[in-house]
């Protein structure tokens, strides 16, 4: 079997339109006709009326009125339309038509039959290695139509009862024949299953808390306040102010702080980091001044106006850390 090609942008093609809706069905049809044929694009004119059945189509010639004249469809008709669009070339000596264009799309005769040979050689040489090579190995003639030995053996095996087995027995005077005698009864010893046991306490202990998960952490909420317990430590670490622009710095620090950098387990234990940072970023004087007794002796709130210690930038975390 041969494929027709045909090009693909066939319905752009001018021609085509030329020859209108009847002229592209005969030529199409020509070309496959041609090709099942091997002719190389060449179809008779005998031919021509035998590809397509016009029956019951008829051209009409009016003059813009209501009447006109009325002509069955020809299929000779419709191939001089072809010729005239230019897909055909019409054969005189020959009494046929060329379709134009044919050998540019489709294998002309001599190559399509030269595949056709190189299959039948490749089937044939196919063919003769399968013969020369056995599917299966020969069948041994002395084997038992029944079924193997190892298959009778475990079929024996498999039964509960005695086995009747033949035992040779010394020759006698009276007697040389073999005397069946019963083997006996095997038993299998199968090791009893492990069971596992499992202590059950008592009903009136108390059940054990299971291990405490590990909080992820939380951002800083709004409106964060530290305990009196911090406040009352930040003063006698020196600053005097624990919740005033200390702790307006660190929410804002925080509050904008992105992703999973802004998350702590701990914010009391991270303001006692910042406080202990501003104490040390603070002047020996101003450490040295207090409102209160103790070993550091009197401290002074922070000065007004722009605190001296804040972070220039180089510090990558200066409002402090997890402990």
């Amino acid at each position: 079997m041969v494929w027709a090609r045909i090009d693909d942008e066939i319905l752009d093609n001018e021609k085509i339109t030329n020859a209108r809706a009847l002229g592209f069905a005969l030529y199409v049809a020509s070309i496959t006709w041609s090709c099942r044929n091997l002719t190389d694009g060449f179809v008779p004119r005998s031919k021509i009326r035998a590809l397509l059945d016009f029956e019951g189509l008829a051209f009409v010639r009016s003059d813009g009125g209501l009447s006109g004249e009325v002509r069955p469809v020809d299929a000779l008709d419709v191939a001089e339309e072809c010729v005239v669009a230019g897909l055909f070339i019409e054969d005189e000596e020959r009494r046929g038509f060329w379709i134009h264009d044919f050998l540019d799309f489709n294998p002309p005769k001599e190559k399509v039959l030269a595949e056709r040979a190189r299959g039948r050689e490749r089937a044939k040489v196919s063919a003769d290695k399968r013969k020369s090579d056995p599917p299966f190995p020969a069948a041994n003639p002395k084997a038992s139509p029944e079924a193997p030995p190892k298959l009778r053996t475990e079929s024996a095996s498999a039964s509960h009862g005695p086995v009747p087995v033949p035992v040779p027995v010394p020759q006698r005077e009276d007697s040389s024949t073999l005397l069946p005698i019963t083997a006996p009864q095997l038993t299998l010893a199968v090791p009893a299953p492990k069971v596992s046991t499992v202590e059950v306490g008592n009903d009136h202990d108390p059940p054990s808390d299971p291990p405490p998960k590990r909080s992820r952490g939380s951002r800083l909420p709004p409106g964060w306040m530290p305990s009196k317990v911090t406040q009352e430590w930040a003063r006698k670490e020196g600053v005097a102010e624990p919740c005033g622009r200390v702790l307006e710095e660190f929410r804002d620090f925080w509050a904008g702080m992105p992703g999973a950098r802004g998350v702590k387990q701990d914010w009391e234990a991270t303001y006692r980091n910042r406080i202990r940072q501003v104490a040390e970023r603070q002047p020996q004087s101003s450490r040295a001044r207090g409102s209160g007794g103790g070993p550091r002796g009197d401290r002074q709130g922070l000065p007004s106006g722009p605190l001296p210690w804040l972070p220039t930038g180089t510090d990558p975390n200066p409002f402090g850390d997890d402990p």
